[in-house]
């Protein structure tokens, strides 16, 4: 329970950076284009 009330804590703390939100969607798109390249590389 401690765990899910620090991380709640840290994602309030988060959100309220509009920088961080920033960096967070490149981490996300940077991951997703990576899932991409390697789902297109694949052969069936």
């Amino acid at each position: 329970m401690q765990i899910l009330l620090l991380w709640g804590t840290i994602g309030q703390l988060l959100n309220r950076s509009i920088r961080t939100q920033v960096i967070l969607n490149k981490v996300a798109g940077t991951v997703f284009l990576g899932l991409a390249l390697k789902l297109a590389a694949t052969e069936r």
